[in-house]
């Protein structure tokens, strides 16, 4: 199902953008696209090497002929360790939902 998915894309997109791993069909030159594939923006200027972008900006590089910006990384987040649960409830947990249930069924 999903190639038969993807040769449905393929065959009404004109374009094959992305990166290396991440391809995506496209109807229009991958070019529009702002991204770069460092993850930084496209500065909208051509070169052959990183000294032409630095003119225009101090940390831009030069990625398949266009300047780009570098990512910033903002911050980090660290997540909280998953609490790790026993898989067997509990005697008392149980107790109390069958508690629970005669209470209903009383009434």
């Amino acid at each position: 199902l999903l190639s038969s998915l993807l040769s449905l894309v393929s065959s009404q997109s004109n374009y094959i953008c992305g990166v290396e791993g991440y391809p995506f069909y496209s109807d229009v030159p991958c070019n529009y696209y702002p991204v770069c594939a460092n993850g930084g923006f496209k500065l909208n200027v051509g070169c052959q090497n990183d000294i032409t972008c630095r003119l225009y900006s101090p940390n831009a590089v030069c990625i398949q002929q266009c300047c780009c910006s570098q990512p910033t990384i903002v911050g980090t987040t660290t997540l909280p360790n998953p609490i790790v649960r026993d898989s067997t409830p509990s005697i008392s947990l149980f107790s109390s939902l069958l508690t629970v249930m005669v209470i209903v069924l009383l009434r």
